[in-house]
């Protein structure tokens, strides 16, 4: 094995269980509430209840970009430059990636558009997929907004560039979004498809930042992502229209596909994709 690549494993592993840290810390909420409840009850309330636990969010969030920040290779400023960015490419991007998470969404869908056109139960559709969902203003800044930044500094910003820094574009996209989709996985019960639909997303995100040159554009991709996907599931889900749903998304799931097939063989193609980029 040569040094590169102990290094990079190196660095993939101790990211690993800084992220497994995380995670028993954010799935410690009952620990922390029932030990709490001992001293404090506004405190208590205020840290693991109100607002569907949104400071304790947040707080796991700010825990894990401190962790991290140790293991970004340059100067903190770069982190945060801007660059003009190709409006068409990122267009192309946006389409690229809302169809590899909207297609999941249209399988989930899919016995209830088969329902809708075979008029089952006497001409009455019903959701085969039942799940409540409260969706809340402070979902919406969480996953729309603080989430997508923390966790594109994190996943980009930092791990991205340190995979980079020590190996390639190619092994830091590889890597960086396999740690993205282990980051995902404990919350989306470790389901596979679940899992590989995260690790392309984070694929394409780090190839956005790469292309872009600026976290700004994966953030705000990442947030576009997370909204629409709060909004396709209220609407399929709360309303109970999820063949309405389905039968939109293809709209969007087609010229997505065609767009990422041309995209990735331009991708291949390219000698210069692991020339590194100085800061």
């Amino acid at each position: 094995m040569s040094k590169k690549t102990k290094d990079v494993f190196i660095n993939v592993i101790i990211i690993a269980v800084i992220f497994l840290f995380i995670y028993i810390f954010a799935n410690s909420k009952i620990v922390i509430y029932r030990f709490l409840s001992r001293y404090d009850d506004k405190l208590c309330y205020l840290l693991t209840r109100k607002n569907n636990s949104f400071l304790f969010k947040l707080i796991s969030l700010i825990i894990m970009f401190i962790f991290c920040l140790p293991f970004y290779p340059y100067k903190i400023r770069n982190l945060f430059k801007y660059e003009k960015i190709d409006f068409k490419f990122f267009v192309r991007i946006c389409l690229m990636v809302l169809s590899v998470n909207l297609f999941v969404i249209f399988i989930r869908y899919l016995p209830d558009v088969i329902k809708y056109f075979n008029f089952y139960n006497n001409g009455v559709i019903e959701n085969t997929y039942h799940k409540s969902v409260n969706i809340s203003i402070f979902n919406i800044i969480i996953s729309g907004l603080i989430t997508p930044i923390v966790e594109e500094i994190i996943c980009r910003g930092i791990i991205y560039n340190r995979l980079k820094n020590i190996s390639s574009v190619r092994l830091a996209i590889i890597f960086s979004s396999i740690l993205f989709a282990l980051l995902h996985a404990p919350k989306l019960g470790f389901n596979i498809v679940a899992i590989l639909t995260i690790l392309v997303t984070g694929a394409f995100l780090a190839y956005t930042y790469e292309k872009t040159k600026t976290i700004w554009t994966s953030i705000f991709l990442h947030s576009l992502i997370n909204i629409f996907l709060l909004l396709t599931v209220l609407l399929g889900n709360k309303y109970s229209q999820p063949h309405l749903v389905a039968l939109f998304l293809p709209v969007i799931i087609i010229p997505g596909i065609i767009i990422a097939i041309q995209e990735i063989k331009k991708y291949s193609k390219s000698k210069n994709i692991d020339k590194p980029i100085t800061l």
